[in-house]
């Protein structure tokens, strides 16, 4: 944990039902394509990749002034190491992460072949072996596309994912009890609640269409 200096600031936000809207919290993260904005009511939360929070995704195309700028410090951890994200935290929560690079296609078209093998490989580093038959499995996932018209088809990635992670995250997806995917188009102000700083790391690194898996196990 280290103080840091973050901007207070207040954008004005291109809208395609309003016009344009304020939107005023902290840029704690940014690149050239997206800035990052945190509610007040995190400004002292100790942020860490897995810890959760309300936060903005603005593209930077959408923001038409910026205004009423101020820095203010307060206490924050830096991203943590491979290690620490892969390692011994997430299986303590239990929660396990899988990041998978490129759009996730429909289980019957042609790429699908080969985005189940990145699907499988991504799980192996973070699976040692599968989860307890007598154990729930809550599955999460989110997909990021560079335009909602490019979003994949829910159901069949469903299928998919699902299909490529079994006798890797679990012996049989029969033990999948909850299972939730929402996509995310990047061309537009995306608003999480509640959700961790991991949904936007390979999108802060400059990764256009990827997906987010989240597992987690319940006795």
């Amino acid at each position: 944990m280290h103080s840091r200096t973050c901007v207070r600031a207040t954008f004005r936000v291109k809208d395609e039902k309003l016009g344009s809207i304020p939107m005023t919290g902290y840029t704690y993260k940014e690149n050239k394509e997206f800035v990052v904005l945190y509610s007040f009511s995190d400004r002292e939360k100790e942020f860490s990749w897995l810890d959760t929070f309300n936060f903005k995704v603005i593209p930077r195309g959408l923001i038409e002034e910026t205004w009423d700028e101020r820095k203010e410090t307060f206490s924050v951890f830096d991203d943590l190491d491979e290690k620490w994200k892969w390692g011994h935290k997430a299986r303590r929560m239990p929660l396990y992460v899988i990041q998978v690079r490129g759009k996730c296609p429909a289980k019957k078209a042609k790429s699908s072949s080969q985005y189940g093998l990145n699907i499988m490989r991504q799980g192996k580093l973070v699976f040692k072996e599968p989860l307890s038959d007598r154990g729930k499995v809550t599955v999460r996932i989110d997909s990021f596309n560079k335009e909602e018209m490019y979003a994949p088809d829910l159901d069949n990635a469903e299928k998919l994912i699902l299909d490529s992670l079994t006798g890797i995250a679990y012996n049989d997806d029969k033990q999948v009890k909850k299972l939730t995917m929402e996509s995310h188009d990047i061309t537009k102000v995306i608003v999480f609640e509640g959700q961790p700083i991991l949904l936007i790391d390979l999108l802060m690194k400059g990764v256009s269409e990827y997906i987010v898996i989240r597992v987690t196990e319940q006795d």
